[in-house]
């Protein structure tokens, strides 16, 4: 069995040696950082433009969607419309309701959980004011190449 004094210095040299890493490691990464800076600007360039254009896409095919929705889901053969249903509820009046039923699952108002129930039949809609309304989300095919002409 090693002595106490010997297992301190061990321990000492272990982080003499670990902070010397991380020191290196740290000047290795700020070098390559700084020798890549054009890089990394064009990349955060490019990043912004994609996100803007998504956004333009997602905000184009939503409204060509609305301005027409019997002409179908998919404005383009890149583009479509996803279908949901979100639950429209006042938590209080929802969280009473749990407590008045003994819902244990919802009584800190999961909303998963009461979302859950509710979606499969199982709360009193009107004593809990719950409505849902039809939502709509752009979507956007990850591999654009086949829809873009060589």
């Amino acid at each position: 069995m090693m002595d106490l004094h010997e297992i301190v210095v061990d321990l000492h040299n272990a982080r003499t040696l670990l902070d010397g890493l991380k020191d290196e490691y740290n000047a290795a990464r700020a070098a390559f950082e700084a020798e890549h800076q054009e890089l990394d600007a064009k990349i955060k360039a490019a990043m912004g433009q994609v996100n803007d254009l998504e956004e333009a896409a997602r905000t184009a095919t939503l409204t060509a969607y609305k301005a027409d929705p019997d002409n179908g889901k998919k404005p383009h053969p890149a583009l479509g419309i996803r279908e949901g249903t979100r639950l429209v509820y006042e938590e209080a009046s929802a969280l009473s309701w749990a407590i008045t039923h003994d819902i244990r699952a919802a009584l800190k108002l999961d909303r998963s959980a009461f979302e859950k129930l509710a979606k499969a039949g199982g709360v009193d809609t009107i004593e809990v004011g719950l409505t849902s309304e039809t939502t709509h989300t752009a979507t956007i095919a990850a591999d654009l190449s086949k829809f873009v002409e060589s």
